[in-house]
């Protein structure tokens, strides 16, 4: 009996031992530790025991002293240990537990040690790691961008640029001009970064704002479609993509997807109701006592409406299927300085500091003219970046960050980003508001002009429209945020030069469609992982061990 009991305690507390290290090596390095040190008590599996109390401090980044033996080295893995340490430790911690390694003869650890090392400033002790075993450094990740480093420093360079992922983008030279690293795509680079960049302040590393991978993953939706996209952080600004099409590239020059103009067209109908909630004007009720007939007569004009809806059902009903009526009426009621006041308030005729707003052309005008600016038509133009700007507002109170391209300044690996500051974000609306205007854009991609394009679970909340000007065909703009309730993404989806309306929304249907379902699984891979974007940390770059 006594024998079976102590066989059993034997066997509970290997399972134990077992799973204080399924712990350390998912990332939770406290709860790991706490088993750890329960488990002193287990003479037999005191090695063990200690072993694991000393990675878990480390991983925490304190230093236990000592070293680990080779045996734990192995049951314990300490080369994924430092990959998980890069993606899931403080930045204190990936130093404390990669040094402890490198007491203990794990030859890796000399590859994060070495990042930091360049990030100090340290060239000379970097170079000496890396020359000390050329094989780990030139087979790993990590090793190779430190390698590529020391190689450009050595050259002149004078910042590293990373995205905001952390990969290298690539870097200025000592006349300010960037040069892209290999592997980056010309096209993922708008020449309003390239610009901003040159005006930057001089650090041995700088991060902007771009994400290449989204900024890719724009750019294959986008495929050979005529158009731009652009993809901004909406709680902040950043710019995380702006892509356009390489023949309005080459025919406009600049950045496209920050500068080119056109009608918002039914995009205008969020800041229509806004400017009806701001004048008092219930838009639900106001709307249900219309009647759609299709085209109409405003003043000395008709206005085309392309869908006689009968009896609307109210602001979601007549904002999915985008009447045109129903939101003519509404900015009259509104009246046209309050109207006018709204699209101020959204950033019209308000230049943004790295690219033009969008503007108000024809402020005055009779009541057929007044109905055009309720509907986005012939009185406003937007650029893609504006409108995604108009998404965002309902993702943060219902406030306008200030975008952004250059978010931090830092060390050559990225290690320890430093915040630039932030203009302060514009009141737009009240966040009273937000749920009104939210639920409304919600019944476009689920029951209306947008329904079909957003996954199931990756809800969107946004507003599609439709113009045509003289000699340049159709253009449709689609904005909005995603995932709803908690977005994470702005996005703007413009599509230009097509030749009948059908033809034009099929494309940013298309378009829209693939961004959103990349977008989608972009989102999960991330939460998968476990990779958080703290303000001020970063994980290692390009860390594969």
């Amino acid at each position: 009996m006594v024998a079976a009991a102590g066989a059993a305690q034997v066997a509970r507390a290997h399972a134990t031992l077992e799973d204080g290290r399924a712990l350390l090596l998912g990332g939770e390095g406290k709860r790991a530790a706490a088993v750890f040190d329960g488990l002193r008590g287990a003479p037999w599996l005191s090695a063990w025991t200690e072993a694991g109390g000393r990675l878990s401090l480390a991983f925490l980044g304190h230093d236990p002293g000592g070293t680990v033996g080779a045996d734990a080295r192995a049951y314990f893995g300490s080369s994924h240990l430092l990959e998980v340490a890069a993606r899931k430790a403080p930045l204190e911690g990936q130093r404390v537990l990669a040094s402890l390694l490198e007491r203990s003869g794990e030859r890796l650890a000399a590859l994060p040690l070495a990042a930091f090392d360049l990030d100090a400033g340290r060239d000379e002790d970097a170079r000496r790691r890396a020359a000390a075993d050329p094989a780990a450094f030139e087979g790993r990740g990590l090793g190779r961008e430190v390698i590529a480093v020391l190689r450009l420093r050595e050259a002149g360079a004078r910042s590293i640029v990373r995205d905001r992922a952390g990969r290298r983008l690539g870097h200025l030279a000592g006349d300010g001009w960037l040069w892209l690293a290999d592997d980056v795509e010309k096209a993922l680079v708008p020449e309003a970064v390239r610009s901003a960049l040159q005006a930057a302040p001089f650090t041995p590393g700088l991060r902007v704002s771009l994400d290449l991978a989204l900024s890719g993953l724009a750019l294959h939706a986008l495929g050979p479609a005529r158009g731009s996209v652009v993809l901004l952080d909406p709680k902040t600004g950043g710019v995380l993509a702006a892509v356009s099409d390489a023949l309005t590239l080459s025919r406009m020059g600049g950045t496209p997807a920050f500068e080119e103009r056109r009608e918002p067209a039914s995009v205008a109908k969020v800041i229509t109701t806004a400017a009806a909630l701001r004048a008092g004007i219930d838009p639900d009720a106001f709307i249900r006592r219309l009647d759609c007939r299709g085209p109409e007569r405003f003043g000395k004009g008709i206005l085309w409406c392309s869908y006689p809806a009968g009896p609307l059902l109210g602001l979601d009903q007549a904002m999915a299927i985008s009447c045109n009526m129903a939101f003519a009426h509404l900015g009259l009621a509104a009246g046209r300085a309050v109207l006018v006041d709204e699209f101020h308030r959204w950033g019209f005729d308000r230049d943004f500091a790295i690219a033009p707003a969008g503007r108000v052309v024809q402020p005055a005008g009779d009541e057929r003219q007044l109905a055009d600016l309720a509907i986005g038509l012939e009185a406003t133009d937007i650029t893609p970046l504006h409108g995604a700007l108009l998404g965002a507002v309902l993702a943060d109170g219902g406030r306008m960050p200030e975008p952004v391209v250059l978010e931090a300044e830092e060390g050559p690996m990225g290690l320890e980003p430093r915040p630039m500051p932030r203009p302060a974000a514009r009141d737009v609306v009240d966040s009273a508001m937000i749920p009104v205007l939210a639920r409304a854009m919600l019944a476009v991609a689920t029951r209306g002009t947008a329904s079909g394009m957003a996954p199931l679970d990756f809800p969107v909340a946004m507003k599609t429209g439709t113009g045509a000007e003289w000699r340049r065909g159709y253009h449709a703009n689609y904005v909005g945020v995603a995932p709803w309730p908690d977005p994470v993404v702005a996005f703007s989806v413009r599509i230009t030069y097509g030749p009948t309306s059908a033809q034009v929304n099929q494309t940013a249907r298309a378009v829209l469609g693939q961004l959103l379902d990349g977008l989608r699984r972009h989102h999960r891979l991330r939460a998968r992982m476990g990779v958080a974007r703290r303000r001020g940390t970063a994980p290692l770059p390009a860390a594969g061990l």
